[in-house]
């Protein structure tokens, strides 16, 4: 809360999005806090962590213009959009990208199938207790099979 009420109060700050396990309502006391702030402030795409309070708290500020970039060069490693919370988007800035990427993966079943089997694999193991393959991982695979190049190629999320 304290990390969006500090973002909103930027002018430049375009959307808050909430993603993973918090979001889907079912954290763990090991889970951590993922949030992406859209902004213009912001010069290139960054991931940072740090521990608030004893939980870990991944956030990723995202230059608007990356936000563009990254849907129009690699829309198939943009499916979490479709799954995350929109906490600030006060122009609809946010809903907007979502109903793009919805139409985008309507139209491209077998990479939404290969999104919805992975995270589901991944929900199976960490409700297990397994280890699980992370994110990055899921990525590389994503961008392997559908991108023209069939290499990873992507200068974020590395």
């Amino acid at each position: 809360d304290e990390i969006v009420k500090k973002y909103k109060k930027d002018r430049k700050t375009i959307a808050i999005n909430l993603f993973d396990s918090l979001m889907e309502g079912k954290e763990r006391p090991d889970s951590d806090v993922d949030i992406e702030i859209v902004s213009n402030r912001f010069r290139k795409w960054v991931l940072t962590k740090s521990k608030k309070y004893g939980i870990i708290v991944e956030i990723v500020k995202c230059p608007k213009k990356h936000l563009f970039y990254q849907i129009e060069k690699y829309p198939y490693l943009c499916y979490e959009y479709l799954r995350d919370k929109i906490l600030y988007d006060p122009k609809g800035f946010m809903k907007d990208v979502k109903k793009e990427l919805k139409l985008y993966f309507n139209k491209n079943t077998k990479i939404a199938k290969f999104w919805e089997d992975e995270l589901e694999i991944m929900r199976k193991n960490k409700a297990k207790g397994k280890d699980l393959k992370n994110a990055k991982q899921v990525y590389d695979e994503a961008e392997i099979l559908f991108s023209d190049e069939h290499k990873v190629t992507r200068d974020f999320f590395n």
